[in-house]
């Protein structure tokens, strides 16, 4: 048990055994495939958003499998190399 998100409800956290792994689709992983921020702002700088924008649902991309059921933070989700959902939830 955890709290999480803004509310810091308790809840039960469980973690994905393939977790941070490289993926193209989220069939291939366990929690969903998602877009990696931190991955592609280290490539771009400090200023990624303001200088290159955020990704775009129907981008390219290579995601990284969810690490664990925590239901809050920003998903964008991958599927085919390509962005095709995103929210935020808290």
């Amino acid at each position: 048990m955890q709290a999480v998100c803004s509310s810091r409800a308790e809840a039960c956290v469980v973690p994905y055994a393939d977790g941070g792994k490289q993926c193209q689709n989220t069939s291939e992983c366990a929690g969903g495939c998602y877009f990696d921020f931190e991955e592609y702002c280290r490539d771009k700088g400090m200023h990624c958003f303001a200088d290159y924008g955020p990704p775009r649902i129907g981008d390219r991309a290579t995601g990284r499998c969810r690490v664990d059921n925590v239901p809050c933070g920003n998903f964008w989700k991958i599927d085919g190399g390509k962005i095709v959902d995103a929210y935020n939830a808290d």
